[in-house]
């Protein structure tokens, strides 16, 4: 916007430029320009980074190491990133430098060409700005020139930073003697009454007001000169003090009431000029207090908020609502901008009606995870470098806010005034958004979902004055929108114009269930005259027990009797785990009187498949803490435990708990419990047949500390058995799970016990049997697109195995669990028993697979992926030094008389993240280094770190050396870490001749060195040469019953060396008509991008016809199977995995004694 759309006016006849506008039913916004405005900014250190930075300290005001006009970058740069408002840090001195002021604009104490310049550059780049006052009270204090330097050199200060009072000023002590913090920050005195005697302060109190009567002035002066110069009324905002509550006598128990009534009387200034606008203070730390006092009680303080700096999206929203209840507008004035939650933050702020501003726009003077651009990554640009007109390669958090924020600018109006319970965020559930998300959220009378499969964030405003939804996304490819249970709506995407007008500019596609995409910068807007949903009536369904893989009931009994209902896309696909309970929503399809559609809520209580036993420990079927079991009881037929929630043993072979315990009350299955009688095993005595099965038990500790260890017993042929699981050590109110996995090689009884681990007695809320499929652990590694394995070992002994979804898209470097039924034993006695197994999936290309700091007796992983990959080039060890330039592995000197690398080794599992290197205190411990010889080709390099310390920057680069003596580098973005967390590091290479590269994680910013866990390198085939065909996989001769079903392509897969599963393209030539015996042919195709074609023939053999013997009045007539023209039954043939079959008759050719056909089947997608 050019030029202001409006003006408020007082009766004055003073200009309002900005204003909050308070008590907006428990939200205040800002007000610009007579509009509503939503504020999104982010802070530049402006001129202080003309001078120096953080790695050129000491910088001379006198001598720039940039030009002042080199500032427009920084407007440039926050436009770039979407923002409407730049905070600009702006010191007293950079308009009065040297000698007093008389407050007036035309006074040539004053100098006003900077504050012309970001005016002009605000207008050209249509940005807000909002000043932010270094006084005597920036950050606590005034920066001073210190004991190195002096006023004649300009006012160079230890750390580089800008002095922000003018020269007349400086003197410390008559001025500044209330302490000094770091930095040079040198506290004010101030102007205490001249019956205070013994403050500090006192002998100095003139001396202070004068101070803050000459800053007056200058706050006065600007304002008279933005009358006149800022003719675009740029200028909204203006910060009186940073981060005041640092100073000692901003307290209750000092002079917060000297100090709030300084502050308001600069406000005073500001709203009495001919340039008002709205005044803030901030504060230091993450919350407000009351030990801030009331600023919003002054009558020239608009508002006040706390300097958040957390990526903690939970808290962040906490903080806003504190912050709504204390002050007027909800305003968080400084959060990280560095890190890669941008949109989940800036998102949780706005749904919970606040407001923000990001610090700061690039690391000249802050941190990397404060920085919004450059951040000091060794790949990118530096700040200095910038150039007007080029944007810099932008950060992640930059893509996302381009993704987001001009989006949001569409419905800037709608979003300042919406209220909290008309907005929702979507992704911003954890503190780092989730790959693949699906969740619905209520809005208005309906429930808005989003779908996402790139961690994408969404926003959704409801606007109940026209039943309008505004959906917004920071994708960087496409996401869904979907509303439920809307009809006659109006799917449009524009913007609103500046009065609020919403100007159509396109027509999104809607898919038949009701959704449509949305893509970055796009502003969607849903219209509906339906109210579809009564919540605020809901019928309360209870308690609803389902398996972890079983549909949601059809019927809830509603009003006495089973109803049919409808589930929200939000309880449908809820990822369920076994032991949860989570709650569910639905509607009865018939609607109210008043047409809208009654909501049923249910708590939806999950439990295993397969579920044996549910003891509910401590409770009653007759009391209200029964409630679950009757649940379970009902949902769950086979249950071994239908006589009682609990009982005592009273024999051997008889379930229940053993022995006199002491018993909790509750109301659910956590609150209802047993405690052992003393320091003594809690047991229970579990009858099973033979199989394997889980022991989940639920421990809350209602009292004390205490520490406790589960186990199973049992009795084979005389000898016992014992299976240790988890323990634990609880303080009161906490809970744990325990978790225990038997495999039972016949029937017997077990006993489950909790033994305490300290000298108080065990005790349990809860206990679940469940029959599971046996688990075998880590078996084996396969290729990315290989098949797995059709045998398994149990016991020492090669067993066959059937897997459920042997397809299943698998990802390198990941573990797969596949579940699937072994076959123990042949003939009569052969046994079928489900199983899980684990395997270590790598690419295909395999070539390297170093365990980082693992030995060859540590990594099982290693082990498994030597044992399936030939062609692997470490097949001699996991890890190892490199002891010549030809030799593979990390590189380790000595130059300094320190190595360079260090191992992290604390391997308790088969874990390949569990070990690695770190960089130690060697001369090149910039980086780790690996030498890997390398054949001519392309080479896909992957590198997991896992974060064991401390946030750090660590990136990959690959070097080698050419025959001609050139040396090549090729690099990528560095990451930043956190503790606990995985990353993976990933680089593609091109060799044009044999090599031997040295692959690096190097150091980013921040000097932290740099770790490693594991590396991977692979070859990448090239397709332009590719020569290879697809394989099929079940095209076996296969012989079938007359009348049965067939589908010729249940079972049949291809896969290629290149393009992975490329079971979709194949084709069938042939047809097989069941009703007629005989042998038919199929002739099957597939073919690879490249062109690569591959046939099998196959030989179907239907059985002939069996003969019938009539039997009088039992038989009934044989009613044969209606068939198509291919021999299936209607519907019938589709595969296992769902897909289904499209049949394209090519050719019929009409046969004498008979009719045949020939037709072409392809395999899609469901």
């Amino acid at each position: 916007m050019e030029g202001a759309s409006a003006q408020t006016v007082q009766a004055s006849g003073k200009k309002v430029v900005s204003k909050v506008v308070k008590n907006n039913g428990g939200k205040g916004y800002l007000e610009v320009d007579g509009k509503p405005f939503t504020m999104v900014g982010t802070q530049s250190f402006a001129e202080w980074q003309t001078f120096g930075n953080e790695n050129e300290i000491y910088a001379d005001q006198s001598n720039r190491i940039l030009d002042q006009d080199w500032l427009e970058n920084t407007f440039e740069k926050v436009k770039m990133a979407g923002f409407n408002t730049i905070q600009i840090e702006f010191m007293w001195n950079q308009i009065e430098a040297k000698t007093p002021g008389n407050g007036h604009a035309d006074d040539p104490a004053y100098d006003w060409t900077l504050v012309d310049k970001y005016i002009a550059w605000a207008n050209k780049y249509d940005l807000r700005i909002d000043w932010v006052w270094f006084g005597p009270l920036g950050c606590t204090g005034a920066v001073l020139p210190n004991d190195k330097t002096s006023a004649a050199t300009g006012g160079v200060t230890e750390h580089g930073y800008m002095t922000n009072v003018p020269e007349y000023l400086w003197d410390q002590g008559k001025y500044f003697g209330r302490g000094t913090s770091a930095k040079e920050m040198s506290r004010p005195w101030i102007p205490v009454s001249d019956t205070d005697t013994k403050d500090p302060s006192y002998p100095h109190r003139k001396d202070a007001a004068y101070m803050f009567s000459q800053e007056r002035k200058a706050v006065q002066a600007l304002f008279e000169h933005l009358g006149q110069a800022d003719k675009n009324d740029r200028t909204i905002m203006f910060q009186i003090w940073n981060e005041p509550n640092w100073h000692p006598d901003y307290s209750k128990n000092t002079h917060l009431d000297i100090m709030l009534d300084l502050a308001n009387q600069i406000g005073k200034v500001i709203k009495e000029s001919d340039y008002s606008v709205a005044t803030r203070m901030n504060y230091s730390g993450t919350w407000l207090s009351d030990d801030d006092g009331d600023p919003d009680s002054y009558d020239y303080i608009d508002f006040y908020g706390p300097d958040s700096y957390t990526t903690s999206v939970e808290t962040m929203a906490e903080i806003v609502r504190d912050t709504a209840k204390r002050s007027d507008l909800a305003y968080i004035p400084e959060t990280y901008s560095g890190n890669e939650n941008i949109t989940s933050i800036l998102s949780t702020i706005l749904v919970n009606g606040g407001f923000v501003d990001f610090w700061q726009i690039n690391d000249s003077w802050a941190q990397p995870k404060y920085a919004l651009w450059g951040n000091r990554d060794p790949n990118k640009a530096e700040y200095k470098e910038w150039k007007l007109g080029v944007q810099p390669e932008p950060t992640k958090q930059v893509l996302k806010l381009q993704g987001f924020l001009p989006a949001l600018h569409k419905m800037d109006q709608l979003v300042a005034v919406a209220l909290p319970e008309n907005m929702a965020a979507f992704n911003n559930e954890t503190d780092a958004p989730q790959q693949s998300y699906a969740q619905q959220k209520r809005l208005g009378s309906t429930l808005v979902g989003y779908t996402a499969d790139d961690a994408s964030v969404g926003m959704a405003v409801y606007n109940a004055d026209d039943h309008s939804y505004n959906l917004i996304s920071d994708t960087q490819g496409e996401a869904r929108y979907r509303l439920e249970g809307l009809s006659h709506v109006e799917v449009s995407e524009g913007s609103y114009d500046a009065n609020g007008q919403w100007k159509e500019t396109s027509k999104p596609a809607v898919a038949e269930d009701g959704s449509f995409t949305i893509k970055q910068g796009q502003l969607i807007r849903v219209v509906s005259s339906d109210e579809p949903f009564d919540f605020d009536h809901a019928v309360d369904a209870g308690l609803v027990t389902v398996n972890s893989n079983d549909k949601l009931p059809a019927t809830l009994p509603v009003d006495g009797k089973d109803t049919p209902v409808t589930w929200f896309d939000s309880a449908k696909n809820h990822s369920r785990t076994a032991w949860e309970q989570f709650s569910a929503q639905g509607y009865v399809t018939q609607p109210t009187a008043e047409g809208k559609r009654r909501v049923v809520n249910a708590t939806i209580n999950v439990v295993p498949d397969d579920l044996v036993y549910f003891i509910d420990s401590g409770s009653s079927a007759d009391k209200s803490n029964g409630a679950e079991w009757k649940s379970v009881v009902a949902a769950v037929p086979g249950l071994s435990n239908t006589q009682a929630p609990d009982r005592q043993s009273s024999g051997e072979n008889q379930w229940g708990y053993v022995g006199t315990v002491g018993t909790h009350d509750g109301d659910d299955k956590w609150g209802s419990g047993l405690y052992a009688n003393g320091n003594v095993p809690l047991q229970y005595r579990i009858p099973l047949k033979k199989g394997t099965y889980r022991f989940t038990s639920g421990i809350n500790e209602w009292w004390e500390n205490r520490s406790a260890r589960e186990q199973v017993t049992y009795t084979i042929d005389g000898e016992t058995k014992t299976v240790s699981g988890k323990s634990w050590s609880l303080k009161k109110g906490e809970r744990a799970t325990g978790d225990i996995v038997v495999t039972l090689p016949e029937d017997t009884t077990v006993t489950y016990e909790v033994i305490s681990q300290n000298t108080k007695a065990p005790n349990i809320a809860w206990l679940g049997v469940s029959s599971t499929p046996r688990p075998l652990g880590l078996v084996g590694a396969v290729a990315e697109h290989g098949q797995l394995p059709d045998q398994v070992e149990i016991d020492g002994t090669k067993v066959p195995v059937a897997w459920n979804d042997s397809d299943a898209a698998r990802s390198a470097y990941a573990t797969y669990t596949a579940v699937g039924t072994a076959t123990i034993g042949s003939g009569a006695d052969a046994e079928k028993v489900p199983v899980t197994a684990d395997f270590e999936i790598v690419p295909d290309g395999l070539v390297y697979y170093i365990d980082s700091g693992a030995t060859s007796e540590q990594s099982k992983q290693w082990k498994l992926v030597k044992d399936s990959q030939p062609e692997l080039l470490n097949a001699d060890a996991p890890d190892r030094q490199s002891t010549a330039e030809g030799q593979w592995g990390y590189i380790n000197t000595t130059d300094n008389g320190k190595p360079d690398v260090a191992t992290y080794n604390k391997a308790t599992s088969d874990d390949k993240w569990e070990t690695g290197l770190y960089a130690a205190d060697g001369a090149h411990s910039d980086a780790i280094r690996y030498r890997l010889p390398l054949k001519k080709g392309r080479y896909h390099f992957t590198a997991g770190v896992r974060e064991w310390w401390e946030t750090r920057y660590v990136g990959p680069q690959i070097t080698y050396t050419t025959a001609a003596g050139e040396e090549k580098t090729v690099s990528a973005d560095s990451v930043i870490t956190t503790k606990g967390e995985d990353y993976l590091l990933t680089l593609d290479v091109d060799l044009p001749e044999d090599a031997v590269v040295t692959y690096a994680n190097v150091a980013g910013t921040g000097g932290k060195k740099p770790l490693i866990s594991w590396l991977g390198v692979s070859q990448i085939a090239d397709k332009t040469t590719d020569t290879t065909a697809p394989v099929f996989k079940g095209v076996d001769d296969v012989t079938v019953d007359f009348g049965a079903a067939f589908d010729p392509l249940a079972g049949v897969t291809a896969s290629d060396d290149v393009d992975g599963d490329v079971t979709s393209s194949i084709t069938v030539e042939g047809a097989v008509d069941t009703s007629k015996a005989g042998d038919y042919m199929l002739t099957y195709t597939v073919s690879d991008k490249a062109g690569n074609k591959a046939t099998a023939t196959r030989k179907v053999t239907v059985k002939a016809k069996p003969a019938v013997t009539p039997t009088p009045d039992t038989t009934k007539p044989e009613t044969k199977p209606e068939t198509k023209p291919n021999g299936k039954k209607p519907g019938a043939g589709l595969s296992k995995t769902g897909a289904s079959v499209t049949v394209a008759v090519l050719a019929v050719v009409a046969l004498l004694g008979g009719g045949a056909a020939l037709t072409v089947l392809r395999r899609r997608n469901a």
